[in-house]
């Protein structure tokens, strides 16, 4: 991913990572994106997430939330809440 960038000179900080996968986001982390971990929310996927050290910026059922939310931080408009990361399973990580 970063090697790529450097060729298409992209600026990682201004991307997006939209992955189904733990790896997904670990990968988005380490270069510096925007993650979007897409997932039923099942616990034991949040236990992995915790398990890796693997903080999505947010997370959504479908492609197409993830879809949304991205034009909707693009244009600025606030994501809906109940996408946030924090307000679901990951209260675990934060001790809540």
């Amino acid at each position: 991913m970063i090697q790529a960038a450097k060729e298409l000179d992209l600026d990682l900080t201004k991307s997006y990572m939209v992955g189904d996968g733990v790896t997904d986001i670990l990968a988005g982390d380490s270069a510096g994106t925007t993650t979007i971990f897409i997932s039923a929310r099942k616990c034991y996927i949040c236990d992995e997430l915790v398990r890796q050290n693997a903080k999505p910026t947010l997370i959504v059922t479908t492609l197409l939330e993830a879809v949304k939310d991205i034009s909707s931080m693009e244009r600025s408009i606030q994501v809906p809440r109940d996408h946030l990361v924090l307000s679901h399973c990951f209260n675990f990580m934060e001790g809540k």
